[in-house]
Parts: structure tokens; sequence; C-alpha cells
């Protein structure tokens, strides 16, 4: 084994650096719309609530990742390369929560995404300002410490999928639904930042 690679290095790099469980990690709304403060309280739920219940349900969530924007060029020689001329933040944000037993979990995000369309309104679309939403991923340790996280800012909902009823062993498991945010941009949180977050939530 190469010495890069070495067992003794790898068990002195988890105990100087750590390392993160998957399962580990807190995500909160830090700032909810008008459209998105509607369907949560037509739906008899409070926002401090509603926001605290929320990251119980969250099963998975997939921060978005992040690229170069590239385009092709061809020098005097033939010879074609890339050429950065930008950076991209990719367009979704997943989250999968467990559903509850009247659905109104997916209720409040049906009902956010029916206000943000305009169905409800005959056809009139809301300005964007009333339909983003900043949302806080933290990751946490085994003592349940925030050591880090992400913010990502002026998401808007662009689909909920709910789950599906089956007869058989697989539809005895609990029932979970999606939902996907495209937001504009996302900002990391040192430990500080996330520590702070994470005790204004809890």
């Amino acid at each position: 084994m190469a010495e890069g690679l070495s067992i003794n290095n790898f068990l002195s790099s988890l105990s100087k650096r750590g390392y993160q469980r998957g399962n580990k990690y807190f995500v909160t709304f830090q700032s909810i719309p008008m459209t998105f403060s509607s369907a949560i309280r037509n739906n008899g739920f409070l926002r401090r609530d509603f926001n605290r219940e929320f990251n119980s349900r969250v099963q998975s969530v997939e921060v978005p990742s992040l690229a170069t924007l590239t385009s092709d060029i061809s020098d005097q020689s033939a010879y074609a390369y890339k050429h950065v001329y930008g950076f991209n933040i990719s367009d979704s944000l997943s989250l999968r929560l467990l559903s509850d037993a009247s659905n109104r979990f997916y209720s409040v995000f049906q009902d956010w995404l029916e206000l943000t369309t305009g169905t409800v309104s005959a056809g009139q679309i809301p300005y964007r300002d009333t339909l983003e939403c900043d949302l806080a991923i933290i990751g946490l340790d085994d003592q349940e410490r925030a050591r880090h996280g992400f913010m990502v800012r002026n998401a808007i909902l662009s689909s909920v999928s709910n789950g599906s009823f089956a007869d058989s062993e697989e539809g005895a498991a609990l029932m979970s639904f999606d939902i996907v945010l495209n937001p504009r941009s996302m900002d990391r949180l040192n430990s500080v930042e996330a520590a702070t977050i994470f005790r204004s939530n809890i």
C-alpha cells in the first residue's frame, strides 16, 4: 500500500479532522415568503411549529452541486479546449419528507406550488420576491453540535411528487414525498454561523 494511503495516515486524518455522518443533519427554512406562509397557515400550522416539525420529517436532502460554465474554443492549430466564462449552481435542491397521517405536510407544499403558479388566483403569477425562500442545511457531529453547513438562497418551489400506494410488502412502508426547490445561490456556513442558526431553531 502506498504511504499516502496507509492505515496510520487514514486514522491520523480521522483523529485530526473528524468525519461527517450522512444521517447527522438539520434542515430549516430561514426565510419564508408570503405565498409559503399562506400555505402553512391554511393547513393549520404556525410557522415556527411547521419549521420544527419539517426538520423532523426530512428523510434526505441533496445539496446543490457547483460547476463552472464553459464554452468550446479552437485555437489556430485547430485544437479544441474548454474556456471558463462563469460559475453555476445546479438548478435543483431535492428533499424527501415523511408523510403524516392526514397528508397535511404534502398539502402545504401543494398549496405553495399552486400559489406560485397562479393556479388559485386566476392565473396571476406573484412577484418572485413573494415566492423565494432561504433554506439552511447544517451538518452535525455525533454530539449533535453544528459544525458546518450551507445556506441556499432565493429558492422557489418547482415540483412536489407524492408517494404511491401498493398492495405489497413495500406498501407497508412509511410513505414519503419529494419536493424540489430551484435556488439562485448558495453560501457555505462556518461552524459559528451554523451553530447560531442551529441554536435559534431548536
